[in-house]
């Protein structure tokens, strides 16, 4: 359990990089139960790796050519959500992902939820996190995502 949020690294970027999201904008995706202090470090890397086969121009031309016309982080922040129960150091850097791609999930009814202490969860997972900030989090983004 410890590892499985861990795990969404190879799926997210298989999909990014297969040209999915490319191919269909309005797709939208949402990273549940993964946390979220993982994703900047991979948007990074993603972007990265991009760069370094952008400049593979005669291997993508023997290829079909690369399926993407923007940096995978483009696409992450157009169309992936992902939420989390607990996690004070995605938190610390929910700029780098986009405020509004973050949803709060307390995983009820299943074992590992933060209920019945779901309370004192967001109250020690939101210290200093800015109240619109937090409400978009806890509120508002699974509002407009799920049109609620």
């Amino acid at each position: 359990m410890a590892c499985a949020t861990l795990q969404m690294d190879e799926p997210l970027a298989a999909v990014i990089f297969s040209g999915a999201c490319e191919r269909f904008p309005t797709l939208k995706i949402v990273l549940a139960e993964t946390g979220i202090g993982w994703l900047p470090y991979m948007l990074e890397r993603m972007d990265d790796t991009y760069r370094k086969f952008l400049d593979a121009e005669e291997y993508w031309r023997t290829h079909g050519g690369l399926q993407l016309t923007m940096p995978p982080s483009g696409y992450v922040r157009r169309q992936v959500w992902a939420t989390f129960q607990t996690d004070h150091v995605g938190l610390r850097v929910v700029d780098l992902l986009g405020g509004d791609r973050v949803m709060w999930a307390s995983d009820y009814p299943h074992p590992d939820s933060t209920w019945p202490e779901s309370q004192q969860a967001i109250a020690g997972n939101f210290t200093g996190i800015p109240p619109r900030t937090a409400r978009g989090i806890l509120c508002e983004n699974a509002k407009a995502l799920y049109g609620l």
